[in-house]
């Protein structure tokens, strides 16, 4: 007698829960993962661009993990200290 509803309320649990949730979102774009003070994210774009990636995902399927590492020292490097910081989102450094 009590097992249909509790079957139901487990069949009809996720249906509700999906309604209020954001399943399967991609991953944002490299680009928007950076942020640059006083810049545009078109800025940021011919940042990318300019140390290598293919386009503004920061996905390249052929790149090796040195490539990739290659890419992200040049995007800090092309920060100019104490004027504009590029820190990544994900990465972002430690006040001290």
């Amino acid at each position: 007698m009590w097992l249909k509803p509790v079957a139901l309320a487990l069949l009809l649990a996720p249906l509700v829960t999906a309604c209020f949730s954001e399943p399967f979102q991609p991953p944002a774009a490299d680009a928007d993962l950076w942020e640059k003070p006083g810049a545009s994210s078109k800025d940021v774009l011919a940042s990318m661009l300019a140390c290598g990636e293919k386009n503004g995902s920061g996905i390249d399927p052929n790149a090796s993990f040195q490539e990739r590492a290659q890419r992200f020292v040049c995007m800090k490097a092309r920060a100019t200290p104490g004027v504009m910081v590029l820190t990544s989102v994900h990465c972002a450094p430690k006040n001290r």
